[in-house]
C-alpha cells in the first residue's frame, strides 16, 4: 500500500487559491449564461451561489483571507465589490453590489438597469483581484519560509552560543556552521544560482554565490573566514578553537543572515 504523504504548506496554499479562483470562475459563467439567456428570452436556472447566500458567503470567506494574506493593498477593494462601506440612497449600477444581488434588491424605477449585469460586473473585478493575488503565491511562500527558517536559524545560533557558554566549543561551531551552510542554500536557491556540484561543500556555496554575483568580495572572504573557524571545529586540526574564535563564528553567521538576503 503506497504512503500518503502529508501536502507541505506551499502545496496547500496553491490548492487553496486554485481552488477560490476556480469558483469564482465557475461562477461568472453561470451568471454570464443567465444573463444570455435572459436576453434570448430562455429560461436558465441559477446558479448556486445566488439560489444559496451561505455559498457565497462561504467562498467568499475563504477569498478574503488569501487576500489579506497575498495582497492586502487590495483587500478593501475587493469586500467592495460584496459590500459598499458607504450605502447609497438610491439604487444604481454604480453602487449595486453582491450583497445586493444575493439579497435580492431591484433596481430603482427611475434608474433602471439589468442587475444581472452589475452582478458580473462585480464578480469579475472581485475575479481580476483574486488572479493578481494568486500571482503572488510563489513570493508569499518564499516570504513565509524564509521566516520560518530565520526563526529555526536565531534558535539554533542561541543553542550554539549557549554550548559554546558551556565550554562545548566544538559542538557551538559545528552547529553555527550548519546554520551558515543552510544559509547559503537558501540563497542560492533564492536567486536561481546553478550549483556545479551535486553536493557542494560551504566552500563551493560560497564560490558558486560570489561567482553569481549574489554578493560582493569583502562578503565572500568572511564566509571564507568562518569557514575556517568551522574547519576547526569540524575536524580534528593540528590546534583546537578558541573560546573568541567560536563566539565570533557565530556573530559572523547571524550578522551574515540579517545582512545578505
Amino acid at each position: 500500500m503506497d504512503e500518503k504523504t502529508t501536502p507541505t504548506m506551499g502545496e496547500r496554499i496553491r490548492a487553496e487559491a486554485a481552488e477560490v479562483l476556480n469558483a469564482a470562475l465557475r461562477w461568472r459563467t453561470g451568471l454570464v449564461e443567465e444573463v444570455l439567456s435572459k436576453r434570448k428570452g430562455e429560461a436558465h436556472p441559477r446558479p448556486s451561489f445566488v439560489d444559496r447566500e451561505d455559498s457565497y458567503q462561504a467562498w467568499y470567506s475563504k477569498a478574503i483571507r488569501l487576500i489579506a494574506h497575498l495582497a492586502p493593498e487590495r483587500l478593501e477593494e475587493f469586500t467592495e465589490q460584496y459590500r459598499a462601506k458607504r450605502p447609497t440612497k438610491e439604487i444604481q449600477y454604480s453602487s449595486y453590489t453582491l450583497a445586493d444581488f444575493l439579497a435580492g434588491v431591484r433596481a430603482s424605477p427611475m434608474r433602471p438597469f439589468e442587475v444581472l449585469d452589475a452582478a458580473v460586473f462585480r464578480v469579475t473585478r472581485q475575479i481580476a483581484i483574486l488572479t493578481a493575488a494568486v500571482e503572488l503565491v510563489e513570493s508569499a511562500i518564499a516570504d513565509i519560509r524564509g521566516v520560518l527558517e530565520a526563526s529555526l536559524f536565531d534558535n539554533e545560533l542561541a543553542q550554539g552560543s549557549d554550548l559554546i557558554g558551556r565550554g562545548y566549543l566544538r559542538a557551538g561551531i559545528v552547529l553555527a556552521g550548519v546554520v551558515l551552510e543552510g544559509h547559503l542554500r537558501r540563497l542560492a536557491q533564492n536567486h536561481r544560482v546553478t550549483l556545479r556540484k551535486t553536493k557542494p561543500t560551504l566552500g563551493d556555496l560560497n564560490e558558486n554565490l560570489k561567482e553569481a554575483a549574489v554578493y560582493d568580495l569583502a562578503v565572500y572572504r568572511r564566509i571564507q573566514a568562518m569557514g575556517d573557524v568551522r574547519n576547526l571545529g569540524a575536524h580534528k586540526l593540528e590546534r583546537e578553537p578558541t573560546q573568541d574564535e567560536a563566539r565570533w563564528l557565530v556573530g559572523e553567521v547571524d550578522r551574515l543572515i540579517k545582512t545578505v538576503h
